[in-house]
C-alpha cells in the first residue's frame, strides 16, 4: 500500500502500482470466469425453456385430444341409450299387438265356451 513520506505526501512506489495491477487483474479474470459460467448457465436455461414450452405443448394436445376424446364417448353414449330406447320401443310396438291380441281372443274364446 502506498505511505506517506516525512512531508506527508503520500509515496506510490512501482512495487505498489504492480501489486494493484496484479491484484486487479486476478479480478478481472475471476470476473471474467464468473461471466463465461453465467452465459454457460444462461445457454443451459434457454434450452431448459425450449424443452419446457414444447413438454407444455405436448401436453396442451394431449388434454385437447382427451377432452375430444370424452365428448366422442359421451356422444357414443347417448347414441347407445337412444338406441336402446328405439329398441325398447319397437319391441313394445312389435308385441303390444300381438299381447293384445291374444288377450281379447282368450276373453272371446272364454265368452263363447270355447275353453
Amino acid at each position: 500500500m502506498p505511505e506517506s513520506d516525512e512531508k506527508g505526501r503520500i509515496v506510490i512506489t512501482m512495487k505498489d502500482i504492480y501489486d494493484q495491477q496484479n491484484s486487479l487483474s486476478e479480478e478481472v479474470s475471476n470476473l471474467s470466469k464468473n461471466f463465461e459460467k453465467m452465459t454457460s448457465s444462461l445457454k443451459d436455461v434457454k434450452e431448459i425453456e425450449k424443452i419446457s414450452r414444447k413438454a407444455l405443448e405436448i401436453a396442451n394436445n394431449a388434454d385437447d385430444k382427451s377432452d375430444q376424446a370424452l365428448k366422442n364417448d359421451e356422444k357414443v353414449e347417448r347414441q347407445k341409450e337412444q338406441l336402446k330406447n328405439v329398441w325398447v320401443k319397437s319391441l313394445l310396438a312389435t308385441l303390444l299387438p300381438w299381447g293384445l291380441a291374444l288377450v281379447v281372443g282368450v276373453i272371446l274364446l272364454i265368452k263363447n265356451g270355447g275353453i
